[in-house]
């Protein structure tokens, strides 16, 4: 009886291993990146975004903004955006920051048209645009001057608030969330976000 469970677990112990060796080897042949060489090499990029199709739209400190396919190829050039430092793109438009206005506008990446969305957004710094459903939610830093406060655990607190941009009426609104890092707009359409709670990340 033992020589047959013996028997028993030696050939599941092979056949977990088999299974963990072929898991191996197709994360191993998995490609986590993808290299894009770019026909007309951009340089000094600010700031970018993908479509759902894969196309790149980046803009350079010259303040030109580029769209290119997944292949590296230039496919269209956007000039006089203004001074963009974040944008999103979500259905052939680009919703973006004006620092130098301080305004949310969007782009139409068709004709090229500029419209504003909201006036006096004016912070220091927007480190993440993401539109869900009518709203554009924009992670910012309203004064960067200000003195960061170290937590536990390596966080540092640099004063980060999460507004939400109301896309009809161009209304803001501070949804007054506590130490924000990230976020990011799910395929299901729900907004998530990273943040520093209680002394802990989640």
């Amino acid at each position: 009886m033992r020589k047959y469970i013996l028997i028993a677990l030696c050939l599941l112990l092979s056949i977990l291993t088999s299974c963990n060796k072929h898991e191996e080897e197709r994360l191993s042949n998995t490609e986590l990146y993808k290299e894009i060489k770019f026909y007309n090499q951009p340089s000094e990029v600010l700031t970018f975004t993908v479509s759902t199709d894969g196309e790149i739209y980046l803009i350079k400190t010259d303040g030109i903004l580029s769209r290119y396919k997944n292949d590296g190829t230039l496919v269209q050039q956007y000039d006089d955006v203004g001074d963009i430092t974040a944008m999103c793109w979500d259905n052939d438009i680009i919703y973006a920051y004006d620092a130098v206005k301080g305004q949310i506008i969007n782009l139409d990446t068709a004709d090229g048209e500029i419209k504003p969305i909201s006036e006096n957004f004016e912070v220091d710094e927007v480190l993440k645009l993401v539109k869900n459903g009518n709203y554009l939610y924009a992670l910012a830093i309203p004064d960067a001057h200000a003195s960061f406060k170290p937590g536990l655990n390596g966080y540092m607190d640099f004063g980060e608030i999460l507004y939400r941009i109301d896309l009809k009426n161009g209304k803001i609104q501070d949804l007054d969330e506590d130490n924000i890092i990230a976020i990011y707009n799910g395929k299901d359409n729900n907004l998530y976000y990273y943040a520093y709670r209680d002394d802990e990340y989640a």
